[in-house]
C-alpha cells in the first residue's frame, strides 16, 4: 500500500491537480478536472521459471471539461505512461492512459 500512496502523491505532483482519486466509490462527488486511477495489470519478468520482478500497471482516466486538457499533456511526459484512448460522456472529456509504476 505504501507504494500506491507514493503513486498518489506522484500523480498529484505531475498532473497539477489535487483531484486525484484511487478507485472512487460511485456515490463520491468528483471535482473536475480529475484523475481517477485503479490497478489493472501487472508486468511480470521471470527467471528460472519463477517471478523475478513484478511491476504493477494502473489505468488512469483524466476527466476534464476542457477537450485540450493540460493534465493530458503533462501525463504524456511521464515515463512508462501510454495514452490508450479518448471518449466523451456526460459533456466531459475522458482520456485513458496505462501507467506502470
Amino acid at each position: 500500500m505504501e507504494r500506491r500512496l507514493k503513486l498518489q502523491d506522484y500523480l498529484i505532483e505531475k498532473s497539477g491537480t489535487a483531484n486525484v482519486y484511487f478507485q472512487p466509490p460511485e456515490n463520491l462527488q468528483l471535482n473536475y478536472p480529475a484523475v481517477i486511477y485503479f490497478r489493472s495489470k501487472a508486468d511480470t519478468k521471470y527467471a528460472n521459471n519463477a517471478p523475478y520482478t513484478v511491476t504493477l500497471g494502473y489505468d488512469l482516466i483524466v476527466i476534464d471539461e476542457e477537450p485540450d486538457s493540460e493534465i493530458v499533456k503533462r501525463l504524456l511526459q511521464l515515463p512508462c505512461c501510454r495514452w490508450t484512448r479518448r471518449y466523451a460522456a456526460d459533456n466531459l472529456n475522458h482520456d485513458v492512459f496505462t501507467l506502470y509504476y
